[in-house]
């Protein structure tokens, strides 16, 4: 289901680095959907493979101001918690990190969660208020290496954020995003809703 943690992995460099100029973060951004449009297109996991279907994702314009710094407090004792999702399917997730952030001026909060065999990798699901009018109604995921223990800090970058799987093929089966996890803000950011389907 981590469609693009390593294509995360091998961009979120740059969304670190506050110091870049606002074409250079475009670009940055515009490189990485691309990789995506490739595997998508291609590799044998994408959701498109069997149906040969695939016309290309829709976004919002790359926006530097959604990707914030947002406080990460790792939590000493994570609690082990079972994720609906879209089956009968409940996978085992640590609450791992709690993630405070600001955007367009309001306080925000988002949990990050750890898949049990996948220790390295932050899964961060999430809904706000452009589902089902803008965006996907079930919400949308971001997915980012964990942060070194040494850091209190995290890029939170909405500009990567992408729409589960079940959204264009629903034989896969997908993590809905819990309550906790609800934003009361417009996340003008990311992956709108699939326009072909």
């Amino acid at each position: 289901m981590h469609k693009i943690v390593f294509l995360f992995m091998l961009f979120s460099v740059f969304s670190a680095c506050s110091n870049h100029s606002n074409s250079a973060y475009t670009e940055e951004i515009e490189t990485y959907r691309a990789q995506i449009h490739v595997n998508m297109n291609s590799s044998r996991n994408s959701p498109f493979y069997e149906k040969k279907n695939f016309k290309g994702l829709d976004y919002f314009k790359p926006d530097n101001h959604y990707a914030v710094e947002a406080k990460a407090v790792k939590q000493s004792e994570p609690e082990l918690i079972q994720l609906e999702t879209t089956t009968e399917r409940k996978p085992l997730y640590y609450k791992a990190y709690k993630l405070t952030f600001k955007i367009q001026e309001k306080e925000c909060v988002l949990w990050a969660y750890i898949k049990t065999d996948e220790e390295n990798v932050l899964f961060l699901p999430f809904k706000d208020l452009t589902n089902n009018a803008l965006t996907y109604g079930g919400g949308r995921y971001i997915e980012m290496e964990k942060p070194s223990d040494t850091f209190n800090t995290i890029v939170l970058d909405f500009n990567k954020a992408f729409n589960p799987y079940c959204h264009y093929n629903d034989k896969f089966s997908c993590p809905l995003v819990p309550s906790e996890n609800h934003l009361e803000v417009e996340i003008l950011a990311g992956e709108k809703i699939y326009p072909y389907k």
